[in-house]
């Protein structure tokens, strides 16, 4: 397992893609879609997806909202700030969580695709609910970035909601 040793912190690019996007998803009139417990999250959540993941069907990703192409350009910004080199983008999707009763408060370790990539969260919001990566925990923070690998698991937050833009990428 994947101690965590290269998990990152870093600050998202504050340009006018990203406080668009962010104004976007925060807002009252951005689409959210409902999705049940299922084998890695272990909660329900809502969520956006920007671009399917390759594994559902075609093995190329495919762009499924009209916010993905502001999303790739938060993403490819913010990676750039930060010194990180993406190649291809494989999926993108906003998350967004809360406590519930009667589910389990953390997901299951996971990795977000059985082949080699690399995962980065943007915090959209300043709930709490740690992103654990190997043996690192990190405790979310509005406008920062995590990039890492490997295997990892997410703590639900015990109040408000947590907003995340989650992309994978090689």
């Amino acid at each position: 397992m994947d101690r965590g040793d290269d998990l990152r912190i870093g600050p998202v690019a504050d340009t006018e893609a990203y406080r668009l996007l962010k104004s976007e998803v925060l807002g009252s009139q951005f689409p959210w879609y409902w999705r049940e417990p299922h084998k890695q999250a272990g909660f329900p959540l809502h969520c956006h997806t920007l671009i399917e993941r390759p594994e559902a069907g075609l093995r190329v990703p495919k762009m499924s909202s009209p916010f993905a192409e502001l999303a790739h350009d938060v993403v490819l910004e913010t990676c750039e700030a930060n010194g990180v080199l993406v190649n291809s983008i494989l999926r993108m999707a906003v998350n967004a969580t809360e406590r519930r009763s009667g589910y389990k408060t953390t997901s299951e370790t996971h990795v977000d695709h059985e082949f080699d990539h690399r995962n980065l969260l943007i915090y959209l919001t300043d709930a709490d609910g740690a992103t654990v990566v190997g043996d690192r925990r990190h405790e979310p923070e509005v406008d920062t970035a995590i990039f890492f690998t490997g295997s990892h698991h997410h703590e639900l937050p015990t109040t408000g909601r947590r907003i995340v833009l989650v992309t994978t990428y090689i």
